[in-house]
């Protein structure tokens, strides 16, 4: 699988589109289509651009590998990814949430220890 193989498998998992995604990092128009029609390669700076904007290394990128990371972690980052579309005050409601709840279970965990 090649990187804008890898690009759009990502912008189909998180039902971004192309588009989206470059007016997002504020990319030129048509720059995508240059890339997927093999005209141009994307530069390292817009790479890592990229992978921040998926929260995906760029190792993930240009070899399809993840690097080494606890698998836990890696589902969080997952799901962090996927709230990336909600509005700016549902994801504030969704964090207040998880905060809540990690800290219910911490605080059971140490009285169960």
């Amino acid at each position: 699988m090649t990187t804008i193989e890898r690009i759009i498998e990502l912008l189909a998992e998180r039902n971004i589109s192309a588009s989206k995604m470059m007016r997002d990092l504020e990319f030129s128009k048509g720059l995508f289509s240059q890339w997927k029609a093999g005209k141009q390669k994307p530069s390292v700076k817009k790479l890592q651009k990229i992978s921040e904007y998926f929260n995906v290394s760029m190792d993930y990128l240009l070899t399809g590998k993840q690097s080494e990371t606890d698998p836990v972690d890696e589902e969080l980052a997952i799901l962090a990814r996927k709230t990336k579309e909600l509005p700016e005050a549902e994801r504030e409601k969704l964090i207040a949430v998880l905060r809540g709840t990690v800290d219910t279970f911490l605080e059971a965990q140490k009285k169960h220890d």
